[in-house]
């Protein structure tokens, strides 16, 4: 049986690689751009909702939080509508997903929280890259093993070969995103007046 309780599905590589290709390129893809950043947003966003213990009810889309003091098989319900749930059902719905949060829950909350601010495609894949690039770096430091796994399809040693495989494309753009990020959040803050 399926559950009733869903999760955005993790990022598949090839759309992964596709948007390092055209963005490397120089190309503007805005429909690939959004495509992979609400896809990745959505992810986090899963991940976020976890760590409050909350879920979207799949009848209203009301935010639903579980109560883990009572039973985990006494019956609770969405206060919106008539759709019911257990806690144990609320927490097979996320079991062997990897949708915790780990040591990365810094990086998933910094994009649920940011990207929908973006307002051109340059801020988008700045954002993007930059939350696959700290998944990157904490893989090879071994910091947070399986970061990167959390968002992209995969075994562990197939996400960080391709993160390895992605990195190589730009090396050298690292220190200009993180540039622009601190100039975006100024920005933001309106405390310059920048465009990226």
């Amino acid at each position: 049986m399926g559950h009733r309780i869903k999760w955005a599905a993790k990022l598949h590589p090839d759309l992964l690689k596709r948007f390092y290709k055209t963005s490397t390129s120089g190309i503007i893809d805005d429909e690939l751009i959004d495509d992979i950043g609400l896809r990745l947003y959505l992810r986090c966003e899963s991940i976020v909702m976890i760590t409050q213990g909350a879920f979207y009810c799949p009848e209203c889309k009301n935010k639903i939080f579980v109560d883990n003091t009572v039973d985990r098989n006494q019956e609770s319900g969405c206060n919106n509508c008539g759709f019911t749930f257990t806690a144990a059902e609320y927490h097979e719905s996320y079991r062997h997903r990897e949708l915790w949060q780990g040591n990365a829950g810094i990086y998933f909350k910094e994009y649920y929280n940011e990207y929908l601010k973006c307002k051109t495609p340059n801020e988008k894949i700045i954002m993007i890259d930059t939350l696959i690039h700290s998944f990157h770096i904490d893989a090879k430091g071994n910091l947070n093993r399986a970061a990167g796994n959390n968002l992209i399809e995969g075994s562990f040693v197939q996400v960080v070969s391709l993160l390895d495989e992605l990195s190589g494309v730009q090396p050298e753009n690292d220190v200009l995103f993180r540039q622009n990020i601190e100039a975006m959040r100024k920005r933001r803050k309106g405390k310059i007046n920048i465009e990226i």
